[in-house]
Formats: C-alpha cells, sequence, structure tokens
C-alpha cells in the first residue's frame, strides 16, 4: 500500500491503471533486451537494449503521465 500513499488526492484506481502499463512494457522490454542478446554480437546487443530500454522507459512515462490526472484539491471543494 505504499505505492497509494505517496499522493493521497487521487484515486487508488488510477495507480492501479498505471501499473497495467508499467509491467507490460517493462516486460517487452526486457524480453527484447533478452532477445537482442541471444541473437546478436554483445556490442550491438548492448546498444539496441539500452536504447529500446530508454524508449520503453520514456514511453511509460508519456502513458502514465497521461492515464495519472491532475492533483484535485480536495480540502478546497469541503
Amino acid at each position: 500500500m505504499w505505492l497509494l500513499n505517496d499522493v493521497p488526492e487521487r484515486d487508488p484506481g488510477f495507480a492501479y491503471r498505471a501499473l497495467l502499463v508499467i509491467f507490460p512494457v517493462a516486460a517487452i522490454t526486457i524480453g527484447f533486451f533478452v532477445w537482442c542478446l541471444v541473437f546478436l554480437s554483445i556490442w550491438i546487443a548492448l546498444t539496441v537494449g539500452i536504447a529500446v530500454m530508454a524508449l520503453g522507459f520514456i514511453g511509460v512515462l508519456a502513458a502514465v503521465n497521461r492515464i495519472m490526472l491532475g492533483k484535485t484539491p480536495r480540502d478546497r471543494d469541503r
């Protein structure tokens, strides 16, 4: 539950939706990196793998940023 305590203003459903994006992208990225290590030479695999991991990280940031809404000021609503 530590993940949900960081931003108490948001609905916990947003954190669960973010996890549904993070885990598949991480699995695909790491899988592609392992595939590169098996089928390509080590230097090409490391270069391509690092580039794909960076793109996956940027993709996760962009996707989670679209999922998460801005903080809603609930104190003003009361």
